[in-house]
């Protein structure tokens, strides 16, 4: 007698689809881009509303409570906002590879830089969480003795791969449709505004040494800008994935991914 538990299966193939591509057999599963927005508005909301509270409290001659701010201070690694940013980064990255398998699949001559918007988002999303960039404030810093405005030295790195950024993607840009450019400007201009902008101004403002709140380090001036920095990164990368979103609905109505198992038809 044959021992079933020794049968081999066919393993599943898991690819993505639009609803006209999905076969018959699959396990169906549907996103809901204005729940996952809604949610991502509500963590932002949160994050700004307790560095307010931070920024408020030293404003006020109130230190701030430890855990408040070790956990929720824009200024800080490896705490809620960073966590926050990084994830956004991260999900873009997800959703411009998903356009890209898509694009592919439709032999669109411009999914080569879709797939290439994807790897840089998630440069920037680990970036984020390991804080790259900030290798290189103290070398450049020590080295041409910047001050000032650029104080924060890697803005000069990123303030050129911004422009040489911009100039690679212009014939990109000006295949999508009217709306959609505005709205790929539009959060672009936000994100770089307070990457490049207000982190520059709150370079001009900077006290050297640790960047603290509760040791009366740092004037309500910076702690103003860089909470404005930190901010316009995050709503110019939500700006963008809101982009995303109206983007696969309007030109792939919505979005499936199937996971095809023969003989086993499963919808979710």
């Amino acid at each position: 007698m044959e021992n079933t538990s020794t049968l081999e299966r066919t393993p599943p193939v898991t690819s993505i689809h639009t609803p006209s591509q999905l076969t018959s057999k699959g396990r169906v599963v549907r996103a809901f881009p204005s729940a996952i927005f809604k949610y991502l508005l509500i963590g932002f909301g949160i994050l700004v509303a307790m560095q307010l509270l931070i920024v408020a409290e030293f404003v006020n001659d109130i230190r701030p409570g430890r855990l408040l701010f070790e956990k929720f201070y824009f200024d800080r690694e490896a705490n809620f906002p960073a966590f926050f940013s990084a994830f956004i980064l991260f999900f873009s990255s997800l959703l411009l590879a998903v356009i890209a398998s898509l694009k592919r699949q439709d032999q669109d001559g411009f999914w080569r830089q879709w797939q290439g918007l994807s790897f840089v988002f998630l440069f920037l999303a680990l970036d984020e969480s390991v804080s790259l960039h900030e290798l290189l404030i103290e070398p450049l810093h020590n080295m041409f003795n910047l001050t000032g405005y650029l104080r924060f030295s890697w803005v000069i790195v990123g303030g050129l791969f911004a422009m040489v950024f911009a100039v690679a993607y212009l014939k990109f840009l000006f295949s999508l449709s009217p709306q959609m450019r505005l709205r790929f400007i539009l959060a672009g201009a936000v994100f770089v505004l307070g990457a490049v902008v207000f982190e520059m101004l709150g370079g001009n403002y900077f006290t050297d040494g640790n960047p603290d709140p509760t040791t009366d380090n740092q004037t309500p001036t910076y702690l103003v800008i860089m909470t404005l920095e930190e901010a316009f990164e995050m709503a110019g990368i939500l700006l963008f994935i809101s982009t995303l979103f109206a983007y696969i609905k309007q030109h792939y109505n919505k979005l499936i991914i199937s996971v095809e198992q023969p003989g086993e038809v499963v919808r979710v």
